[in-house]
């Protein structure tokens, strides 16, 4: 099997694993993926918890075998995501389930990154705009939606999460966070719609 024919089965393999593991074990109340983890143990748990960091990697290896990346970035992609997830997602979260810490600080500035890197992605959005032909207008315009509708998410994301350590905020933030979850699948629409525009003008 050659390069090109490993990366179409990676990234199958790592989509649906994503599909079925992450997109169908939250469904129910309480989860399926509680109810069946009950029955099968933690490994279970741990393969749906992960199920999007794993799916991700394989998906994102299988998308760089398929076009033909260097060996060296593929490694860095994979490595790379790998660390992020266990630095961030275990190390980071396991410290903060077991002391139930906040650092305030830390949250705000994180905020304030975001403000800061989006404003300069719309500045460099809107300069290399200028340079681009009437089709490929047509694609950044769509992609500014798609960044706009991360923003926002991420903007009301931060809102949601800081009144779990709020108290004063609590009487603004609904229980659920639909709205968060229509801004970001808006944001992933018009980005894949962007990326359809650009392969359409390409062909």
């Amino acid at each position: 099997m050659n390069r090109q024919k490993w990366g179409l089965t990676l990234f199958w393999i790592g989509t649906i694993y994503m599909l079925i593991a992450a997109g169908m074990g939250g469904w129910g109340d309480p989860p399926n993926v509680v109810r069946v983890s009950q029955a099968l143990g933690r490994a279970f748990f741990f393969l749906w918890a992960f199920s999007v960091p794993i799916g991700l990697v394989l998906a994102g290896i299988g998308a760089l075998l398929y076009v033909g990346a260097k060996g060296s970035r593929i490694a860095f992609f994979g490595v790379g995501m790998v660390l992020v997830v266990f630095l961030v997602d275990m190390v980071l979260r396991m410290y903060l389930v077991k002391t139930d810490s906040h650092w305030h600080s830390v949250f705000g500035i994180g905020g304030a990154l975001i403000l800061i890197m989006f404003a300069g992605l719309l500045w460099l959005w809107a300069k290399k705009r200028r340079t681009l032909e009437a089709a490929e207008q047509a694609v950044a315009d769509f992609q500014l939606v798609g960044y706009g509708c991360f923003f926002l998410a991420s903007w009301y994301l931060c809102g949601f999460l800081g009144a779990l350590f709020n108290e004063g905020m609590k009487a603004f933030i609904p229980r659920s966070p639909l709205p968060i979850m229509i801004y970001l699948v808006l944001g992933w629409l018009f980005i894949l719609i962007s990326h359809y525009k650009a392969v359409q003008i390409k062909e």
